[in-house]
């Protein structure tokens, strides 16, 4: 991992953002990315979060987030690019605009170029479970001795597996630090959330408890059409998402006090205010 802000494994709370998949609706996450970046006075992302996971679309917003990219220019990158990728009609038109955006967009990077912990989530073919590039050895739940960040693939290469979606797209060959070749196909094969990945780091990885992390986890919305789901919720306002992650970045004390003082409430008022809580 290059010189950076944040040491992945380090005291303090854990702070895990976590980006879905979704294709061309990842300009939503950019959104979103954009009023948390305004929030930490312009700073990239990656000085402020410990690890960022993403999978398909998600993972090459974490990609770019994770080598210091600012948001803005993320944004632009999907607004010039994601329409050469799409307005191919078949897989092999697709699959080769997006190895060569891929290959304009990351250039040569390797895992050990982030800046941050990162995980970008793909599918390995043939056993049909996630393959994961990480780029610190802090990251390894075993096997430490022999860690080789991103498997010694480039980010690039990590990205194009990660949103292959097969059969939209054709499955995807890398070739790994030890000479294997492998199958890799969309990660959201096995997580489009790869929210559970990540804090399966923090916490098997890392040794963080429970209670020191914080997540972050982006999705692009949800089907309308979903039976028993309604569409119908409260609006999601700018002003509300500030209020949750500022709640997300507070003192893990005042975090910790409110959990208390939930545990001390008598029976039925404590099931009420549950129960409300988890609306």
């Amino acid at each position: 991992m290059s010189s950076g802000t944040h040491v992945v494994g380090s005291p303090g709370l854990c702070r895990i953002l976590s980006l879905d998949g979704g294709g061309a609706k990842g300009f939503y996450t950019v959104g979103v990315l954009r009023e948390i970046e305004a929030m930490m006075l312009g700073q990239p992302l990656c000085e402020h979060f410990d690890l960022i996971f993403g999978t398909s679309t998600g993972g090459i917003i974490a990609a770019l987030l994770a080598l210091g990219h600012k948001v803005d220019d993320i944004h632009t990158l999907y607004k010039d690019h994601v329409p050469t990728v799409m307005r191919h009609r078949d897989r092999a038109g697709r699959s080769k605009a997006l190895a060569e955006l891929a290959k304009t967009v990351f250039g040569d990077h390797k895992f050990t170029d982030v800046k941050t912990g990162v995980g970008i989530v793909a599918t390995h073919w043939e056993l049909e479970k996630p393959m994961i590039f990480k780029g610190s050895v802090a990251q390894a739940h075993g096997r430490r001795a022999t860690f080789v960040p991103g498997f010694g693939c480039t980010i690039a290469d990590a990205v194009v597996a990660s949103c292959s979606a097969y059969p939209f797209f054709t499955k995807h060959l890398v070739t790994t630090a030890d000479g294997k070749e492998i199958e890799l196909i969309d990660g959201g094969y096995c997580a489009n959330n790869p929210t559970l990945y990540a804090i399966a780091d923090a916490v098997k990885a890392l040794e963080k408890s429970a209670s020191d992390l914080r997540v972050v986890s982006l999705g692009v919305g949800m089907d309308m059409l979903t039976p028993g789901v309604s569409f119908i919720q409260k609006p999601f306002t700018a002003a509300d998402l500030g209020r949750k992650i500022r709640k997300l970045l507070a003192d893990p004390r005042k975090a910790a006090g409110d959990s208390a003082a939930l545990r001390q409430q008598p029976g039925e008022a404590r099931k009420a205010a549950a129960a409300r809580a988890s609306r």
